[in-house]
């Protein structure tokens, strides 16, 4: 018991090195959907700053301090990114028929501790700003293999307070094996401070930011250079091959990604995955018009949500049942531009330039990457270009999170208990080890 009192203080004492960047909050609340669109507290825990300022479960949350509420993607508003602990913090709601306002003392959101004998915060310096970094680290000093993880889509962090997040259980599995894992958050995202926000940036944006963080990581004393491989998650897998034009590595690994452009990947994800929401095929056909032409006026045009919605009305359905699409510029949970910048990376001259060894996975639950072809293609593509490079693994019933639901049917249809439950079970053990076996070739 001593000794695991005197583990766990160096890592928190390694965790609070940072000298820029200030914990941000932590609410202590989960949210749910509530009536007519509007933003409902689900629970609240037993600590955060949502819950020392006593908001209840069922509670409607109109407001975080001036910013208004319409919809969750509110939530991820600069202003509201940018409360830090130690913050006032005022939460407007309405419980029952009475509207409250209120206040708490931010709480910051706690260190990740107990996946990997080490965990090191530090900061990247990036475009007058910084990026908060977390890096899981084997037992002893180094030089470790490093796995630098570049993350999808979505502008959430890489951080969690769940223990069994997929991130998390990757951090436990390879500093298990002896290999350090490095995370860094997106501009704007987490901790992260003084850059464009990730809301109000493109892909080109992120390939900067995740290019000079590679180069910054690589600087550290614990790195082993000569054994520093890239593992991109969904986009991530986009961004792997483009950063590593200007990141040496020995391998790029990639899970849950495709490789054309988005012109054409938008199409067949629309075709694929429509039937399996329960549409006929004789309705998707039907709607495949309206798709194309939704797909040249956002990819070729180059035109905003709200310039489509008013040259051509008839796409407003498939842009907000499709695409997430509420007003505004956020459209499927990214400003326009981000969407539509995809469009324009150098992905397949960024794979074909590489000239390291490549690992691609396709999970056949993986109802994002919708089939095998694309995950098959990169590696037969990498293996023309640079015969013997590249490897296939398929993980049976693995979804686009890395969580064993058993078949995409089964996925998409789960109840909120059912995917609660696979999610406890935990990623599928085949992917970090695959990995783990592939560096070790």
């Amino acid at each position: 018991m001593k000794k695991f009192l005197i583990l766990s203080s160096i890592i928190l004492s390694i965790g609070c090195n940072g000298q820029h960047l200030q914990r941000r909050i932590f609410h202590g609340f989960r949210l749910q959907p509530g009536p007519e669109n509007s933003v409902q507290v689900a629970t609240t825990g037993p600590a955060g700053t949502a819950t020392n300022a006593k908001l209840q479960a069922n509670d409607i949350l109109l407001k975080i301090n001036d910013v208004e509420l319409k919809d969750f993607n509110d939530l991820r508003s600069p202003e509201l990114q940018n409360i830090r602990e130690g913050d006032e913090v005022r939460y407007t709601v309405r419980r029952g028929e009475e509207t409250i306002e209120l206040v708490g003392t931010g709480e910051p959101l706690p260190l990740e501790s107990g996946d990997s004998p080490q965990t090191k915060y530090f900061e990247v310096p990036f475009d007058g700003g910084y990026l908060r970094g977390v890096a899981n680290l084997p037992e002893g000093e180094g030089p470790f293999p490093t796995v630098y993880f570049i993350q999808g889509y979505t502008c959430g962090s890489i951080e969690s307070t769940w223990s069994g997040h997929p991130y998390r259980q990757l951090a436990k599995a390879f500093t298990d094996a002896g290999i350090a894992f490095v995370r860094v958050e997106k501009p704007g995202v987490g901790d992260s401070q003084g850059t464009d926000d990730c809301m109000d940036t493109d892909f080109h944006y992120e390939v900067q930011s995740f290019t000079e963080a590679g180069k910054f990581v690589r600087e550290f004393d614990w790195v082993d250079t000569e054994q520093f491989f890239i593992f991109g998650h969904s986009m991530g897998g986009y961004l792997a091959p483009i950063v590593a034009r200007e990141v040496p590595s020995v391998g790029i690994t990639a899970y849950g990604t495709r490789h054309e452009p988005w012109r054409e990947y938008f199409l067949q994800m629309w075709r694929f995955q429509l039937v399996r929401q329960g549409f006929s095929y004789s309705e998707v056909e039907q709607r495949m018009g309206d798709y194309y032409n939704l797909a040249y006026h956002l990819f070729y045009l180059k035109k905003s949500p709200e310039e489509i919605a008013k040259s051509n009305p008839e796409l407003v359905d498939e842009m907000e049942d499709g695409l997430a699409w509420t007003g505004g510029d956020v459209i499927l949970y990214r400003n326009y531009d981000a969407l539509q910048s995809v469009d324009e990376l150098e992905v397949v001259p960024s794979w074909l330039a590489y000239e390291g060894k490549v690992l691609i996975f396709y999970g056949t639950a993986d109802f994002e990457v919708c089939s095998d072809e694309s995950p098959k293609e990169m590696v037969r593509m990498m293996n023309i270009e640079h015969p013997g490079s590249a490897t296939y693994v398929e993980v049976e019933g693995a979804d686009h999170s890395m969580f064993q639901v058993g078949s995409m049917e089964k996925g998409v249809n789960m109840s909120d208990e059912e995917r609660r439950a696979a999610m406890m079970d935990g990623i599928d053990s085949r992917i970090p080890q695959s990995i783990v076996d592939w560096i070790r070739e």
